[in-house]
């Protein structure tokens, strides 16, 4: 019983600090600017080889998976910064960035791993055109 019960509280420490994600770096990245402008590095999209795969996108401490980029097809994603967690020894680069829909819609907010992702936009996305009337009344 005795041994039953070490190998339990050993098993409940190692999957406590194996869940135990810390953010160590953070640093902004424009998005207001990168979308008025021709520099992209703020829009991101998942690789071709992880399109039909699980991406999932997680909370801030890392501890729920909050979305799967493979339900969101043709999306982009629109990061507001770039953060490097420390889990297990072990430094990872993700995005904190919002899912951009095809129809628009940004409401969906989480971090993904930056192994998963390249720059600019889905190319099966088409871009929204916003034309300005400012200016433009005679």
């Amino acid at each position: 019983m005795i041994t039953g019960l070490t190998c339990l509280i050993g098993n409940q420490a190692n999957a406590k600090s194996n869940s135990n994600y810390q953010i160590i770096a953070s640093k902004h990245v424009n998005t207001y600017k990168t979308l008025n402008s021709f520099n992209n590095n703020g829009i991101l999209h998942v690789k071709n080889q992880y399109k039909n795969k699980n991406v999932y996108v997680w909370n801030k401490e890392h501890t729920k998976v909050l979305y799967n980029l493979k339900d969101f097809p043709n999306s982009y994603l629109s990061a507001l910064t770039k953060q490097t967690y420390l889990h297990g020894g072990h430094k990872s680069l993700y995005y904190a960035a919002y899912i951009v829909t095809p129809k628009g819609n940004s409401s969906r907010y989480g971090r993904i791993w930056q192994g998963y992702l390249t720059k600019g936009y889905n190319r099966h996305y088409q871009k929204l055109n916003y034309l300005s009337t400012v200016g433009n009344l005679e």
